[in-house]
């Protein structure tokens, strides 16, 4: 889904639900970026089994959340983590539940990817000399700096979509109402 349509949002709720009003930190967010390594992730994943240990006990998952997981070069490890289990071979227990979400795969339109050569900002080869691809997409003509999911994680995406502008008014207006107590 696009950036700002709720995902995170989404999955904190449901966490807050399985909390119960427990007021125990049942989820961690790994906010994944271009310059997250393996170690990083590797790290966060000790966190959630320290964290699954001690929810374990009050009967609550514990859920870690990677967002924008499809931005990182270690896009292979979290398959690894999400499909496989394991961490570098290594079995992870089983109380600790994964959710990732992805940026799109979205292009720009021909008049901004021209507007962002003209422009110079990095863009000094043109998109047809680049070596950098998605498929056969140059990664420099799409909206998020994303790479390919592996194969393995494809069968588990559900795509968002986007919301037409009269149902994000009306949301609007009920987060409005609500936050106001109306």
């Amino acid at each position: 889904g696009e950036t700002g349509c709720g995902k995170t949002r989404l999955i904190r709720y449901m966490c807050d639900l399985a909390a119960q009003g427990s007021g125990k930190q049942n989820m961690l967010i790994m906010k994944v970026h271009g310059g997250i390594s393996e170690d990083d992730i590797e790290q966060v994943v000790k966190e959630a089994t320290h964290l699954a240990r001690v929810n374990k006990e009050h009967g609550l998952d514990t859920v870690l959340f990677f967002d924008e997981a499809n931005t990182t070069d270690a896009i292979g490890l979290i398959k690894e983590i999400m499909c496989d289990r394991r961490i570098q071979g290594r079995p992870i227990p089983q109380d600790i539940k994964f959710i990732a979400a992805c940026n799109p795969y979205k292009k720009h339109s021909q008049e901004m990817i021209q507007k962002l050569e003209s422009a110079g900002l990095g863009f000094f080869v043109t998109t047809s000399e680049t070596q950098q691809k998605l498929g056969k997409i140059p990664l420099r003509q799409l909206v998020y700096r994303v790479l390919d999911l592996p194969p393995s994680m494809r069968p588990l995406v559900y795509d968002f979509g986007q919301l037409n502008t009269t149902t994000e008014k009306n949301y609007t207006q009920q987060i409005v109402m609500n936050h106001l107590g109306r």
